[in-house]
């Protein structure tokens, strides 16, 4: 009776050490899946941060061919305009340097 009572203590024994050396690798197993997770998670967040930095460089660059293409056509326009200001004194203003020009030579 007492070897049935130690034989059945040692087989618990053995069963509760397969059980707790099942649990750590149970928990190894999941421990290994939450990194790869963790890794792909990861991976998948840079690769939206890549996407959405690159869309917004994008959507920026656009941006900044806009309004230099306005500033360019602002600057024609108002090119054209002092040009069309300036037009009907170039006349008076050739004859000023050159009368300049034959007072300094006199």
């Amino acid at each position: 009776m007492i070897e049935d009572t130690i034989q059945a203590v040692k087989a618990a024994e053995e069963e509760a050490k397969k059980k707790v050396s099942d649990a750590r690798e149970k928990a190894h197993e999941i421990a290994r899946a939450g990194d790869s997770e963790i890794a792909d998670l990861y991976e998948a967040a840079k690769a939206g941060d890549k996407s959405f930095y690159d869309n917004e460089m994008q959507l920026a660059a656009q941006k900044a061919d806009e309004i230099l293409s306005a500033a360019q056509a602002k600057a024609a326009e108002e090119k054209q305009a002092i040009e069309s200001a300036a037009a009907p004194q170039e006349g008076a203003a050739v004859d000023a340097v050159i009368e300049a020009v034959l007072a300094q030579s006199r």
